[in-house]
Parts: structure tokens; sequence; C-alpha cells
């Protein structure tokens, strides 16, 4: 199986809010998924016998070119209820893709900076109630 290096020159991102959606130029993406693992040993013994995961957390850093109006607003309105988002996005290499859906995004933090090029990036943190990857 070939290895896909996938590229922000090739790939794509949606942010929808309830006032519309938005295509922004992707620069990059992280997110980690975190399963709350926890291991389980039987009394008296020093090997793991068994694992249960609580709570699933989706978290995530993504940095656009500029800003994104759409995320923008809601950081204006972040007292307001149900100010969430999804996130779609679409890796790719030019030749074959990933997909990302984050479904019910909230934004924790934003930071903004303008690069040595002069080009300014904005970095969206955020939360995920799900991420589906799919192709």
């Amino acid at each position: 199986m070939a290895v896909s290096i996938y590229s922000a020159r090739w790939s794509t991102a949606q942010v929808t809010t309830a006032a519309g959606s938005e295509t922004v130029g992707i620069q990059s993406i992280e997110y980690r998924i975190n399963l709350n693992k926890q291991d389980h040993y039987e009394s008296g013994g020093h090997l793991r016998s068994n694992v249960t995961y609580g709570y699933k957390q989706v978290m995530g850093v993504i940095r656009i070119k500029s800003v994104s109006t759409q995320l923008d607003a809601l950081l204006d309105k972040m007292e307001e209820a149900n100010n969430s988002f999804s996130l779609h996005v679409e890796l790719s290499d030019g030749t074959s893709k990933k997909v990302l859906d984050f479904q019910q995004c909230f934004l924790d933090s934003k930071e903004f900076s303008i690069d040595v090029n002069g080009n300014g990036v904005s970095a969206y943190t955020f939360t995920a109630k799900d991420v589906v990857e799919g192709s």
C-alpha cells in the first residue's frame, strides 16, 4: 500500500455555522482523540488484566490563511448558547483524499500572527463532539 503524503496545497476546509458556510485556506490542522483509557489489574497481580474506556474527547487546532469571518463572528457571540460550528476537511495529495468531519465544534481560542513573508495566519483552537474519518 502506497503512503499518502497530504499537502495543504491540495487540501480544503469548510467551516459551517448557523450563519452560513465558508471555505478557508488551510495551512495546517492538528487534532487528537483522547479516549480516557483505564487499566485494570487483578488483585495481587502486576499485569494488566483488562482495559476500559471512558469519555471520548476531540481537540484540534486549524491554522488558516488570514482569518475566517464565520469563526470570528462566533468569537463575538461566545456567551450565546448553541454557537457551534462544523468543520469539513478534505486532505489530499493531489490524487487521493481523506475526509475529516468534525461535528458540533466549539471555539476555545484564537491566535493571529504575520509571518516573515508578510502573510497573516489565524490559529483557531476547538473541541468537537466527534470526528468521522473517511475517504
